[in-house]
């Protein structure tokens, strides 16, 4: 988890692109959803109370989002013989 932190941060476009290298597969919405979270201050809005207006995903669309990414990196480890509930 460490080596995760300190290599890319918050710098989702970074760690998009790592997971990419690995085999995972990642779709035109779920790189909209996620560049969207990393150009803006979604990260940082998440963990404090700011006032103001602001740019969100939609919940329906960070949640397919979430999903979609969980079952490929699910898919990837099963293919190398990780167990792997979902």
């Amino acid at each position: 988890m460490a080596t995760v932190r300190n290599s890319f941060g918050h710098q989702i476009k970074l760690l998009v692109r790592e997971a990419e290298t690995l085999g995972l597969v990642v779709g035109e919405i779920d790189r909209f959803v996620l560049a969207l979270i990393d150009d803006t201050d979604a990260m940082i809005d998440s963990r404090y109370i700011r006032t103001g207006t602001k740019r969100v995903a939609a919940l329906e669309a960070l949640d397919g989002t979430c999903k979609r990414i969980r079952d490929g990196v699910g898919t990837i480890l099963r293919n190398n013989g990780v167990p792997v509930r979902l």
